[in-house]
């Protein structure tokens, strides 16, 4: 078995990386969007029947050393375990009430929420294994619920390309900003991004229906977890 894994080919950002490629990624900027997307922790309550957060976590880095294991079966290598459980801290730091948390049944995916999520259950769903933009958004729309059984934050833990390209036709292009133009651009391992729908309902969930208020990658929090060189 060789070659790029399945879920680690950059997804095509088609026209829309052209559109907004030459937006300004100052790191400076980047950090004013997280602070601000922190600072809207208290707002989300009271949001919660007007709005619904989407999460999402990619995988760790998964493990290449033994070929002849499936795809599937890949687990985590040693850096995949140090991006996964820094993650996971930020992701609980962040301070969203998680109502549910969907996974792809891969080992990767579960070797991930292992070491970031311990304390969480995850409901695998055999549809997020590779699954497209297509698939991650009937999933979300699925999650409706009755009374107090209707979820406000929804985490889904998966693959790439999906995830990006989820990002890329959820976003409003009235609401694109430098946190979309970093998702855009790579959608690393280990990578959480939240989005909040102005919907009420996961059934309404549909194309440019959301923003991008928080977005972090294992090397905004370490940077010994930055690409290798």
């Amino acid at each position: 078995m060789t070659g790029t894994p399945p879920d680690e080919t950059p997804a095509d950002p088609s026209a829309r990386r052209a559109r907004i490629g030459a937006a300004c990624r100052d790191a400076g900027r980047i950090l004013h969007e997280v602070r601000a997307a922190f600072d809207r922790r208290d707002t989300w309550e009271e949001e919660r029947f007007q709005v619904k957060l989407l999460g999402l976590l990619r995988h760790a880095k998964s493990d290449w050393d033994d070929l002849s294991t499936r795809d599937f079966d890949r687990r985590l290598n040693a850096r995949g375990k140090r991006g996964a459980a820094l993650m996971g801290d930020h992701i609980r730091d962040h301070g969203i009430k998680w109502d549910r948390l969907i996974a792809s049944p891969a080992q990767r995916v579960k070797s991930t929420l292992e070491s970031a999520l311990p304390g969480m259950t995850p409901q695998f769903d055999q549809r997020l294994y590779l699954a497209s933009s297509q698939t991650l958004m009937e999933i979300a729309s699925e999650q409706s619920g009755e009374g107090g059984d209707d979820p406000h934050a929804v985490l889904i833990a998966g693959h790439n390309p999906g995830l990006q390209e989820l990002v890329l036709d959820l976003v409003s292009p009235s609401r694109e900003n430098d946190l979309f133009g970093e998702a855009i651009v790579k959608f690393p391992t280990a990578t959480f991004a939240l989005l909040e729908c102005d919907v009420d309902d996961w059934s309404k969930v549909r194309n440019h229906c959301a923003a991008l208020v928080h977005f972090a990658r294992p090397r905004d929090l370490d940077p010994e977890l930055g690409p290798q060189r």
